[in-house]
């Protein structure tokens, strides 16, 4: 009779140090998911708290094109140091600039919009992606600027943020119809 070969038991063993820390981990992601729910739902942080700590605020008005989406840049504020509440908020690295728009879909088919899409560039010509996350913090109506499907004829407004060094200088912001549209600089000056 042919020798079997020995039982394993691949059981795999479970340290109590370990349930411990998944469990830690649910209740903490738990909490931030409810935490960005309920900041999207009641509007985020309130435009009083974000007006006392503008440190430069100016208004502009253009408007461009690029494929079939149509910017209007309604407005620039740098110098935030967070946005959101004081107790479901986030603090930039630097300085928080806040790009408002205004985007119409100007051709005859639907037309992706991503806040990811649109650079700032500042006055060296060093190029800043969105912050996508201090959108969410900021809430309210304004999210849809991430992620927006915008149908023809249809115009969206909302705030894009970035996170710039203090000692930036926003010159442009490069504004894109998708990620490989060659886009439009319009100048904030």
């Amino acid at each position: 009779m042919p020798a079997r070969p020995p039982v394993v038991d691949r059981t795999p063993v479970v340290h109590p140090g370990h349930l411990r820390r998944n469990r830690l981990v649910a209740v903490v992601g738990t909490l931030v998911l409810a935490g960005v729910v309920s900041a999207a739902a009641s509007g985020g942080g309130s435009p009083t708290s974000l007006r006392g700590q503008q440190a430069a605020a100016a208004e502009h008005r253009a408007t461009v094109r690029d494929g079939r989406l149509e910017f209007d840049v309604t407005g620039l504020t740098c110098g935030l140091s967070s946005v959101g509440t004081a107790t479901f908020g986030q603090r930039p690295r630097g300085q928080y600039c806040r790009v408002s728009l205004t985007v119409e879909n100007v051709a005859d088919q639907p037309q992706s919009l991503f806040a990811d899409n649109q650079l700032l560039v500042d006055a060296s010509g060093h190029k800043f992606s969105a912050d996508s996350t201090a959108s969410i913090y900021d809430g309210g109506d304004k999210v849809q600027t991430i992620y927006q499907e915008v149908a023809p004829g249809e115009s969206v407004s909302g705030d894009v943020y970035y996170d710039v060094p203090r000692s930036a200088r926003p010159a442009a912001v490069e504004l894109h119809d998708s990620a490989y549209s060659d886009g439009v600089t319009l100048s904030l000056r």
